[in-house]
């Protein structure tokens, strides 16, 4: 999949990554390998938005080549239930997430990610990244136990901008 002209400002540093194991939580799961799943996902994009459309089908096709497992739980569940694994970075993304949780489910987040910011050391490091509405646009979050914006993006994945490559 490829998002054209997607970047704007400082390229992030060229590295290689190595994604060990990917999962993905929703109270209500859609499997977008199979054909039910796929049209559910594309009936939420406006048919006149084929930019979207386009980087909705790269997605699908990179779901089906790359597959995560799936699981049914609410996004406190999910978070309460990660451990973190020596030798690996874990990561925990969300996106456009945070407005539909309560209060209560927040909160149970909010500590689920000190507890395991606590945990996490040099070999066994943990990462909570998030793309969140702020005032001015969705804003990309990078936590490492002080919060800091390392970027800003485009809602639906249109494009990306890198404002710091490194923590303080």
């Amino acid at each position: 999949m490829t998002i054209d002209d997607a970047w704007h400002g400082r390229l992030p540093p060229a590295g290689g990554v190595r994604i060990v194991e990917r999962h993905g939580y929703d109270i209500a799961p859609i499997d977008v390998t199979g054909a039910d799943g796929e049209l559910t996902v594309l009936s939420y994009v406006w048919p006149d938005q084929h930019a979207r459309m386009k980087r909705l089908r790269g997605a699908i096709a990179v779901a089906r080549t790359v597959p995560a497992q799936l699981h049914r739980q609410t996004a406190a569940e999910a978070v309460a239930g990660l451990t973190l694994a020596d030798g690996t970075l874990t990561v925990l993304w969300h996106s456009i997430t945070w407005q539909y949780l309560s209060a209560d489910e927040r909160a149970a987040i909010r500590a689920a990610v000190e507890h395991l910011g606590a945990q996490a050391g040099p070999r066994a490091p943990f990462a909570h990244l998030t793309l969140e509405p702020a005032r001015d646009g969705p804003v990309v979050r990078s936590s490492s136990w002080c919060v800091l914006p390392v970027g800003r993006a485009g809602g639906h994945g249109s494009w990306a901008n890198v404002i710091r490559t490194g923590h303080r």
